[in-house]
């Protein structure tokens, strides 16, 4: 006998998180040990295919108790195809490649579900509980990697932070304001001191909601925008303001990002969801490499030599200046006594007077050399204008930009080399969790218009605070 099914009309609802096309199983309590009918080969009435947001009820047929016990689902990033046929141990039912469907080259992904369709849930048959299973059951194909999770590294959230990035960057080169540089950067704070506690904790949950691919993006953006505030820090310097609270939070901010950087390091074999398909991940910088193998040990040392002299800096300027005494000590034991020299080498030497002008002769005149200095020779080089154009700016604006490009770049090229799996064509990736991160640009735009509204690409006259 064979287990088949067939799709009902309705959703289970808002409680199927799954995306992408799925394909489910009915398992059975009871089946006879000795059925084994895995090599018959499946009828068009026990595929099921396509792609769907939400997982559909299925309802069992030519089954020997027709009972819906639980659902084995398969997900699959491409049009894949199964079959139904019952498990050799007679345990339950399971799904096998449909010779009459297009064979793809991405495996389906296992889920197990329980009665009431939890993700993390799989069904006992013989207590009719659920007990805890996690997502160690799923198959993750060589080079492939899981389902984006777009509320933490979607498109939206990925060119907000792209475009705070590089708004603020120009508006610490041009604007002369202090509030408008302060306003950015503490939005860019708070923005970063939020997705990197936001990852951390979604990651490390008993059951995480994000993968160790999203916590590579993740990554990348923290650091783009860590770079960003901490060269743009010494932009406010030169305002006479008061910014103590602008650096606690950086300092939160930075010591966040670090905590957030060592506990994917350190779990990186484990990592977040899916932990399977860790393996698969790649760093990119310019080009992949492995995440878990040479990408891992440039991690640790970049971050370790990072972490350390940006703390061995914050100490330095932090350390009160030594007392008068102490110094006093070390003068006397440091400083070494210059022998006075000689008493007669000290004396100067009187130079000889020089030799009167005989009397008998009479100073010496240029004639005309008062008129011929009184006309000055024609200057053939034509007359320079200038452009009041701020090349310093210029230069600094171009460096930002490249940068920032190539930055950008490889954050994109990490997303495409570590093949996402695709979601679903019916929702687009313009939801919520994507436009309202766009409205953290606002701010910063608004300023940097200003700026520029004020002064141009134009050096700035005397006497603007935060210029000289």
């Amino acid at each position: 006998m064979t287990c088949a099914w067939m799709a009902a009309n309705t959703l289970c609802g808002a409680d199927c998180p799954f995306r992408g096309p799925l394909v489910a199983v009915v398992t059975r309590s009871s089946l006879p040990p000795s059925v084994n009918v895995t090599s018959t080969p499946p009828s068009v009435g026990d595929v099921v295919s396509g792609r769907s947001a939400r997982l559909r009820r299925l309802t069992a047929r030519n089954c020997a108790d027709g009972e819906k016990q639980g659902w084995d689902v398969y997900s699959d990033a491409a049009d894949y195809c199964y079959a139904a046929a019952d498990r050799p141990d007679g345990a339950g039912c399971t799904a096998t490649p449909s010779p009459a469907c297009r064979q793809l080259s991405h495996p389906a992904f296992r889920h197990t579900l329980s009665h009431s369709l939890h993700p993390t849930q799989k069904y006992s048959h013989t207590t009719a509980s659920s007990r805890p299973h996690h997502h160690d059951a799923m198959a993750c194909p060589p080079g492939l990697g899981p389902s984006m999770n777009t509320d933490i590294s979607g498109i939206g959230v990925r060119i907000s932070f792209y475009l705070q990035t590089l708004f603020l960057s120009c508006l610490s080169a041009r604007s002369n304001k202090l509030d408008e540089i302060t306003g950015a950067l503490y939005t860019l704070l708070f923005t970063n001191t939020a997705m990197a506690v936001t990852a951390l904790i979604l990651g490390m949950k008993p059951v995480p909601e994000i993968t160790f691919h999203d916590a590579l993006v993740v990554f990348y953006l923290l650091y783009l925008s860590w770079v960003t505030v901490n060269f743009t820090l010494p932009a406010c310097a030169r305002f006479s303001g008061n910014i103590k609270l602008l650096h606690f939070f950086s300092i939160l901010q930075s010591y966040t990002v670090f905590a957030f950087a060592f506990a994917l390091l350190s779990t990186a074999s484990s990592f977040g969801l899916h932990p399977q398909c860790n393996p698969n991940a790649v760093v990119v910088l310019f080009r992949p490499f492995s995440a878990l193998k040479g990408g891992r040990i440039a991690g640790w040392v970049l971050n370790v030599l990072v972490a350390a002299v940006y703390t061995g800096i914050l100490v330095k300027d932090h350390i009160p200046p030594a007392p008068a005494r102490v110094q006093q000590w070390i003068q006397k034991r440091v400083t070494k006594q210059v022998p006075a020299p000689d008493a007669d080498a000290a004396l100067p030497v009187a130079a000889p007077p020089p030799h009167p002008a005989p009397p008998h002769r009479a100073p010496h005149t240029a004639l005309g050399r008062g008129q011929y200095r009184a006309r000055k020779p024609h200057d053939p080089r034509p007359m320079e204008y200038d452009l009041q154009i701020a090349w310093n700016l210029v230069i600094e604006l171009f460096v930002v930009l490249l940068l920032w490009a190539l930055a950008v770049m490889n954050t994109e090229l990490l997303i495409q080399w570590n093949n996402f799996a695709p979601s679903d064509d019916s929702h687009s990736s313009w939801q919520f969790g994507q436009v309202l991160p766009m409205f953290l640009v606002v701010l910063p735009l608004v300023n940097l218009v200003n700026a520029f509204r004020d002064f141009g690409f134009r050096p700035p006259p005397a006497g603007i605070p935060g210029h000289n």
